[in-house]
């Protein structure tokens, strides 16, 4: 059964929608690092696409970026 999530980009007024299993949510979101978008809303300056499903695409944030999501990550427990 998919699940809607609001897309994880950079912009903090996007409220556009991302369909999920909550298996693959847990996929993209096993790692700190890693957020959902929808295609289209990636930001090269501070994410590489890692992949790329029909209706969203998987980032993971680079340089500073990631060391700020690894280290704000409310689902790591040494946070």
């Amino acid at each position: 059964m998919a699940l809607e999530f609001i897309c994880e980009c950079t912009s903090a007024s996007c409220v556009d929608r991302v369909e999920l299993t909550r298996g693959q949510y847990e996929h993209v979101r096993a790692e700190g690092t890693r957020f959902f978008v929808v295609p289209g809303h990636e930001q090269s300056e501070v994410e590489v696409v890692i992949e790329r499903q029909p209706t969203y695409l998987v980032v993971e944030k680079d340089g500073l970026a990631g060391v700020v999501a690894e280290e704000t990550d409310p689902r790591d427990d040494d946070s």
